[in-house]
């Protein structure tokens, strides 16, 4: 009988020990879960190139997520306030008062002070990385609360330069800050290897809504690693493109999103013999205004989407299509015929047999550069080339180096890649006084109609007045705007990553700019 009894002791000791196991394997399990609940990873192709510094450009293009800004954008791309809590402007559009709020602290505890505000601009404007802020004459604090900007002319944009700036703290700030940079965002940086992964975790003391995820790792990847990742199951999101896009990976879908995010050829519109910043410029070909509208009529975006993107895009007629400024008579109409018909009464005609037109001794006939290394601008090159033989035009395409390009973006076609949040964009495309600066206006246009009304919207701020500056473009045409490039990911099943706002042009980190909304569906 004892026997017995210790037998059957044992046994339910065992499986007493058994049960216990199961309680503590669960207990991991649900610890593993809470966990990564409340963390993600992402494989991103991109990082912030010269890192985390608002003042030498970083998020100029979306948000800083790591620093506030003055004021943001919503997802419908309106204003709003976030470090302000208001602001005025004088009547003639020169001074701006900002009131700051006054729970803001930098996560090093400090408080957001106008002083660190004035900081942030005048290092920003000596960088020359911030070419909203050229116009900028004085910025100074009025109180610890209270800054004031001056600007030397009227810029009702002004509104988008405080939404695009991150605010550096002034006690903390040192050569080493694009690095281990401190702020007052939704979100702090806590380790950057650059090349490899960056990690963020939630400011539990910011001020505003306070994002769901505690961690946030993101992982530079290659496309190809980004979607063996996805594959594997080690990533939550990953960026990706038109030529994975319809792979199928378990557990996630692809996401695609809305952009302005534009390839645009740029035409010089000025004749040979001209010369821009001591360089050689010019072209006897693109300058012809009936070339341009002959390429602008026989171009088929459409297809050029279907083929070249695999259509994972729209079709583009401007550098800001879909937003408040945009001019909707800027879309055209395909019409080959007329393409032709535009050609033959300028004077351009095939009189030798060889299917490309000629103008007295002038062959229809340019280059098109694209960045070297960029398979997407390289097909949708090659597509604009096929495309134009049909209307007698003879297009070499070629791929180059930035320095390739700045050296020969005056006197040949280049395919760009534009679009922002900002209507200052239509004003630094097309306004003449920027030819020559930077990348804004290589086509030397100049039409002292659009001058005049840029001037205007620039002052009023009024949509329909930057509307009315684009109208004389839609005839003078020194652009032939293209597709706009969605944004693809693929996201985990039931993770939401909140309503995100028009994708400005292609930069790193752009995902994340309403981190704060991301969330679990229940």
């Amino acid at each position: 009988m004892k026997k017995w009894f210790t037998i059957l002791a044992i046994i339910t000791l065992c499986l007493s020990v058994v049960a216990c196991s199961k309680d503590d394997n669960k207990k991991e399990e649900k610890a593993n879960e809470a966990t990564k609940k409340d963390e993600l990873v992402l494989a991103l192709t991109s990082e912030p190139d010269g890192g985390f510094d608002p003042t030498k450009g970083y998020a100029a293009y979306g948000s800083p997520l790591i620093q506030s800004t003055l004021l943001a954008t919503d997802a419908n791309s309106n204003i709003i306030y976030d470090l302000a809590t208001e602001y005025k402007q004088s009547e003639d559009k020169l001074t701006w008062e900002f009131k700051l709020r006054q729970d803001a602290t930098f996560t090093d505890g400090k408080p957001v002070k106008a002083e660190d505000v004035v900081f942030t601009y005048e290092t920003a404007k000596k960088s020359g990385s911030t070419v909203d802020l050229v116009h900028m004459k004085q910025v100074k604090a009025l109180d610890d609360n209270t800054v004031q900007f001056i600007l030397e002319k009227p810029q009702s944009t002004f509104v988008y330069t405080a939404a695009s700036i991150g605010i550096v703290p002034k006690h903390a700030y040192s050569d080493t800050y694009s690095t281990t940079p401190i702020g007052s965002g939704p979100y702090k940086l806590v380790e950057w290897k650059q090349g490899q992964q960056a990690i963020f975790e939630r400011n539990d003391d910011y001020y505003g809504d306070k994002g769901h995820f505690k961690k946030v790792t993101a992982l530079f990847m290659s496309e190809d690693q980004a979607f063996a990742a996805a594959k594997a199951g080690q990533v939550d999101v990953a960026q990706t493109s038109f030529a994975f896009a319809n792979e199928k990976v378990p557990g996630m879908k692809i996401e695609s999103y809305q952009t302005v995010d534009n390839r645009g050829i740029s035409f010089v519109t000025i004749p040979e013999g001209s010369e821009v910043n001591g360089q050689k410029a010019g072209n006897n070909v693109t300058s012809d205004l009936a070339i341009r509208q002959a390429i602008n009529l026989a171009l088929d975006r459409q297809a050029i989407v279907d083929d070249a993107l695999d259509g994972f895009g729209k079709t583009a007629f401007s550098n800001s299509d879909h937003l408040p400024w945009w001019n909707a008579d800027t879309e055209i109409k395909r019409d080959v015929e007329k393409a032709k018909t535009v050609l033959a009464d300028a004077g351009w005609k095939d009189s030798d047999g060889d299917k490309i037109l000629e103008k007295g001794k002038v062959k229809a006939h340019f280059n098109l550069i694209y960045t070297a290394g960029d398979s997407t601008r390289q097909t949708i090159a090659m597509a604009v080339k096929q495309q134009l033989k049909e209307i007698g035009i003879d297009v070499t395409v070629s791929g180059g180096s930035w320095d390739d390009i700045e050296k020969k973006m005056y006197s040949d076609a280049v395919l760009f890649g534009w679009g922002n949040r900002n209507p200052m964009e239509v004003y630094y495309l097309y306004h003449s006084s920027n030819i020559g600066f930077d990348y804004y206006n290589t086509n030397s246009y100049k039409n002292a109609e659009v001058d005049q009304a840029l001037d205007q919207a620039l002052i009023s701020g009024n949509m329909e007045d930057w509307k009315k500056a684009q109208q004389p473009i839609i005839h003078d045409l020194p652009w032939a705007w293209l597709v706009n490039v969605d944004h693809l990911y693929f996201v985990k099943d039931g993770l939401s990553l909140g309503k995100q706002p028009i994708h400005p042009h292609s930069h790193a980190l752009d995902i994340m700019s309403n981190l704060e909304e991301w969330n679990w569906k229940k």
